[in-house]
């Protein structure tokens, strides 16, 4: 059974072109709110659009049913509700942690995320 979650803002701030899904630019202080104004400038005009049929994609078995996970869940996300990863990452048995970051940890946050890295490559070669 799926958990039913509230939208995130950021598909009210979303163009989708030719089945690409494009962040306008008023998108990214839900994205990367943490950030500078100039980082988040550059955000968005580096952007690599995510192919709308991702949404719609099946996987049969899914590696996290078969692999140790691990997952940072961004208390600040705009992009993805909160609840919703927390429990994606419950679901998938995931070691986790929790930062007060958007949905780009890995730039407002490194040092926690290159501690979870390490965390994974050190378990993966055990």
């Amino acid at each position: 059974m799926s958990a039913k979650f509230d939208p995130a803002p950021i598909f009210k701030h979303i163009a989708v072109v030719d089945g690409y899904i494009w962040l306008n630019r008023d998108a990214i202080p839900h994205f990367a709110g943490d950030l500078s104004e100039s980082q988040q400038d550059l955000i968005y005009a580096t952007q690599g659009p995510a192919n709308a049929a991702l949404f719609e994609a099946k996987v049969d078995v899914p590696a996290w049913k078969n692999k140790p996970s691990w997952y940072v869940v961004a208390l600040e996300d705009g992009t993805i509700n909160t609840e919703q990863e927390r429990f994606m990452a419950k679901r998938m048995g995931a070691t986790t942690i929790e930062v007060d970051s958007s949905h780009v940890p890995m730039i407002s946050h490194p040092d926690a995320v290159v501690d979870i890295v390490k965390q994974a490559s050190e378990a993966s070669t055990r």
